[in-house]
């Protein structure tokens, strides 16, 4: 056993089927474990030796002392402890989730014992990475001083499969969905570096013009640190931003300022309608017999595009969900689940851009290049084809002593992204020059 899998769930479907051929087609058999396997998944996979329990039990941890290394598709919070596991066993890791605080604490370490810990394998973060280093690594070569760096990246649904006003589904973790942007965001506009707190990370927005169409564009997290990763310490604008459909995030920013993505506190909503749930969120002071004028006071005036995205979700119908005790947060999605949910049939969209400027000889010049990838239907999506196959492929990699670095890395290196941008090309992956 050369490779050891941990996690199963619903964007892992790739991963299996990469890693398995490539473990088969080396006499040898994929190891995965999860808490739960889904039957589906052993009927798809029967060459994997599926394996049902914790990272900790016996037979896990004899599955480290085997592995030379680790792909984590565990929940990001559980990666310090996988960490220390590979430490101790010797295994190098290749996760798609960011590099946390945590885990950046583990560099030196894994330096001393000749290890590579892989981080932000997937999309975004990962592809954006590797795509973006390609061309900045492009642009320099041909003598560019680069001035401007702006990246958007969206999880979407296809155009065939978008039936609401909000123009979107779920596509990966939900909870996640709604709890996004709950960090301060930072980025660099005009030389200066600008930060947006959590409560206003939906309302600094940006219209995305694209080949692809057009966007709403957020700040995604912090962008500022890589600007000196990329290599861009004196590029005027640095901005990492995420894609949705046009209106959603000022329609978001209705339920972030009702506190509907709050998730700390549990409350009690036994026998509320969703309109009196939603009603008791707004003051007392702005409460009126008509539910929207109430709502407009609540949280400012707002389009009629915005009213009908809140309309969709009946945050005034009458009904009394099955819910007792909960946070906000997860009352509210009780609601998308049902309004965001892929159908049978339906398709999801990844859409990636990057726009690049750059001066030569007093002239400027503007590079673009975008992904636009359309899954195969509701199981087989394009999030999880693009988020699992970095990983599998960096995973070979290290597998074959193809990648040399030592520590905590991201996939920015030409060694890493020139053979996984290769074989994700190979594979139909590939962004297209404008």
């Amino acid at each position: 056993m050369m490779i050891y899998v941990l996690g199963a769930g619903k964007s892992s479907y790739y991963l299996l089927d990469y890693l398995s051929r490539y473990e088969v087609n080396h006499d040898r058999k994929l190891t995965v474990l999860d808490l739960k396997v889904d039957d589906d998944l052993r009927q798809e996979f029967k060459d994997i030796q599926f394996l049902e329990g914790d990272m900790h039990c016996d037979e896990s941890i004899a599955n480290f002392e085997k592995a030379k290394v680790v792909v984590s598709f565990l929940p990001a919070v559980m990666h310090p402890k996988v960490a220390v596991l590979c430490l101790e066993h010797h295994c190098h890791l290749v996760t798609a989730s960011y590099v946390s605080e945590k885990m950046a604490t583990f560099h030196e370490e894994a330096s001393k014992r000749g290890l590579c810990f892989m981080m932000e394998m997937g999309l975004d973060p990962g592809i954006d990475h590797m795509s973006a280093m390609e061309m900045i690594d492009h642009i320099k070569s041909d003598g560019y001083q680069i001035k401007s760096f702006k990246s958007y990246c969206g999880a979407l649904v296809a155009k065939d499969s978008d039936d609401n006003p909000w123009h979107y589904k779920f596509t990966w973790n939900p909870m996640n969905v709604v709890l996004a942007g709950q960090t301060v965001a930072g980025y660099i506009d005009g030389g200066k570096k600008k930060y947006l707190s959590s409560f206003n990370v939906f309302n600094e927005t940006q219209t995305i013009e694209t080949p692809q169409g057009i966007f709403d564009g957020y700040y995604n997290r912090d962008s500022i640190a890589y600007r000196e990763k990329y290599g861009l310490t004196e590029c005027n604008t640095f901005i990492r931003g995420t894609l949705r459909g046009e209106g959603f995030c000022e329609a978001w920013q209705v339920l972030i300022d009702l506190g509907f993505t709050h998730h700390k506190t549990e409350l009690d909503f036994s026998g509320l309608t969703i309109n009196q749930v939603f009603s008791s969120f707004i003051l007392q002071r702005n409460q009126c017999d008509d539910f929207w004028e109430s709502l407009r006071k609540q949280v400012g005036n707002f389009t009629k595009r915005t009213e009908e995205n809140l309309r969709y979700l009946g945050i005034e119908s009458n009904e009394i969900l099955p819910i007792q005790k909960a946070s906000a947060a997860q009352y509210l999605l009780h609601i998308l689940l049902e309004k965001w949910q892929l159908k049978e049939g339906d398709r999801d969209r990844i859409v990636l851009f990057h726009e690049i400027k750059a001066i030569k000889n007093n002239t400027e010049r503007i590079f673009k290049a975008v992904l636009d990838l359309e899954g195969a239907d509701e199981h087989k999506t394009a999030i999880a084809r693009t988020v699992s196959l970095p990983a599998a492929i960096g995973a070979t990699l290290l597998v074959e002593d193809k990648i040399s670095l030592k520590g905590v890395h991201i996939p920015i290196a030409k060694e890493v992204y020139q053979p996984i941008l290769k074989q994700l090309a190979e594979l139909g992956i590939k962004l297209t020059e404008l």
